[in-house]
Order: structure tokens, then C-alpha cells, then sequence
């Protein structure tokens, strides 16, 4: 049986992309599992889970992207490893890798590898743009808006809050 995992990390994202990729290979509309959550972990994406948990011998885990399953070599490597126990395969339509083969699994470990390295590489970029910022004398956080000014502005002018709020 084919079944189609499909994930964007939040409400505003549209699953339609994903959600078409896995219809047209084949997947059955009620065998699709889709969620709006983060793929930073796992622990809180209960369709996951559930596709885990339904898997038989002889199934097919089907997703569109490999970033759409796993954004670290640990976790991509511990979902293939579940539903290599379970007696499943995993299909990654856009890279063409279908763990069924020997050469599948062995390149689903090395993109794990690379999609982890590449986000080491933005997580030491972010930081130093934010260091760079913050050196030149950005400040982090909520920017003042006109009005929270005014209303410093108002209170260090002696005025009550009452007053203040009022205005």
C-alpha cells in the first residue's frame, strides 16, 4: 500500500504542492498524512506518528521533498530506520531515492549527512549576521513603535497613567 507523508512548518504554508505530488503518484487521498508543523524534531508532529504507527510489511512511505520528512541526518535516519522495521520502503519523489534498493539507503544516509551540514552552515551564518548587527548598533527584539514613545515621552512628562491613557 502506498502511503504519503507531507508536512509545511506552519498555518499560513499551503499543503496543496506536496498534497498533488503524492496524489499523482498514487497515493490514495485517505492513506495521506499531512500536518502544518515544524520538521525540527519529531516529537510534535502526530501524523507522523500516526503513519509510523499504520505501517505493514510491504508498504510504501511516499514524500515529495526530503525536507519535508526530516531536517536533520538524526531524525531522517531514525524514520527510515522505522519504517525499515516495519517491513516498509521510503520514496522520495523529487530525488528519485526509494530505500527498496541497497544504493537508496545508502545515499538517504549521506543526504542526511548534507541536509544537516547545511543547516550548521545557516545556523553560523545567522549568528554572525546577528553579531555584525549588533556590533554596528542594532538592537534585537521588538522594535519601538511611534506611540510607545509618545507615551514614555507623555509619563516622563509628569503625566498620570490614567491621564495618559485618556489621550
Amino acid at each position: 500500500m502506498k502511503l504519503g507523508y507531507h508536512r509545511v512548518s506552519s498555518a499560513q504554508q499551503s499543503l496543496e504542492i506536496g498534497r498533488s505530488a503524492l496524489l499523482d503518484a498514487g497515493v490514495e487521498e485517505k492513506y495521506l498524512f499531512e500536518e502544518k508543523e515544524s520538521g525540527k524534531g519529531t516529537k510534535n508532529r502526530p501524523q507522523l506518528k500516526a503513519l509510523l504507527k499504520s505501517l505493514r510489511d510491504g508498504d510504501e512511505v511516499i514524500v515529495h521533498k526530503l525536507d519535508r520528512l526530516a531536517r536533520n541526518a538524526k531524525d531522517l535516519l531514525t524514520i527510515a530506520e522505522d519504517i525499515s522495521k516495519a517491513g516498509a520502503s521510503l520514496n522520495i519523489l523529487d530525488l528519485g531515492i526509494d530505500t527498496k534498493t541497497p544504493v537508496g539507503k545508502m545515499i538517504i544516509t549521506v543526504l542526511g549527512a548534507v541536509g544537516e551540514l547545511e543547516r550548521s552552515y545557516i545556523n553560523e551564518r545567522t549568528k554572525l549576521g546577528i553579531k555584525e548587527y549588533r556590533e554596528k548598533g542594532g538592537r534585537m527584539g521588538p522594535k519601538r513603535l511611534e506611540i510607545d514613545r509618545k507615551i514614555q515621552a507623555l509619563a516622563k512628562g509628569g503625566m498620570s497613567w490614567a491621564e495618559i491613557a485618556k489621550e
